[in-house]
């Protein structure tokens, strides 16, 4: 049984410093293997965006939108 805790952060270009403060703080968790990190920013171009996005938030158990 995974206990990881699925989070998918999306961020706009100019908030990826906030991103990367919140990522410091959630080291730890990462690190432990308790939180496993998705970005919007990882979805490239050759992918199919809508829908590795959709199944990217379809399995995240928290969803976090910087603005």
């Amino acid at each position: 049984m995974d206990l990881s805790i699925n989070l998918f952060i999306a961020y706009a270009d100019p908030d990826e410093e906030m991103k990367n403060v919140l990522e410091k703080h959630l080291m730890t968790l990462k690190k432990s293997d308790q939180l496993i990190i998705w970005y919007s920013s990882e979805i490239t171009v050759k992918d199919n965006w809508d829908e590795s996005r959709y199944e990217r938030l379809k399995q995240a158990d928290i969803i976090l939108l910087l603005i």
